[in-house]
């Protein structure tokens, strides 16, 4: 879908989609020889600094390999997060979004539904956005069977 969409930009785009091990990927995107990629972000806690700074952040996990830096993002990431106002906080983090859709150094996939499926009497269950590989994973812990 990437390579038809930047083709049809421009006839002289040519985009050459290449499968690579892990730590090749890793190793060349970091070192900046990846002209484009595709990668994932799950959150690790509930907060938009947590993507904010690895999507946006020139010291962040996609900017380092993109190359990308924007001095005036930098500078608002690093006063968002110590911001201890919740209102302040969703200004600046709306304003990194109007950043981010100007300069559009990376953007979207949409990710498909998930769903879970479990027996009626399984109980427990408390889905958490957070959590690694959810829905279908979690605290099995939790879980127990209802013995009605």
């Amino acid at each position: 879908m990437i390579k038809r969409n930047v083709e049809a930009v421009n006839p002289k785009f040519k985009v050459d989609v290449r499968v690579l091990q892990w730590s090749s990927f890793l190793e060349q995107k970091q070192a900046g020889k990846l002209p484009i990629f595709t990668g994932a972000w799950a959150a690790d806690y509930p907060d938009p600094h947590n993507f904010a700074f690895p999507i946006l952040h020139s010291a962040g996990y996609f900017p380092t390999g993109q190359r990308f830096k924007n001095d005036k993002i930098d500078a608002l990431i690093d006063k968002a997060v110590r911001e201890l106002d919740d209102a302040k906080r969703a200004k600046m983090y709306a304003e990194l979004h109007k950043l981010w859709d100007e300069e559009v150094p990376s953007f979207v996939i949409a990710e498909g539904y998930r769903y879970r499926a479990q027996r009626t009497w399984v109980k427990g269950f408390t889905f958490k956005p957070t959590f690694p590989d959810m829905p279908y994973g979690g605290y099995y812990y939790d879980l127990y069977k209802d013995a009605r």
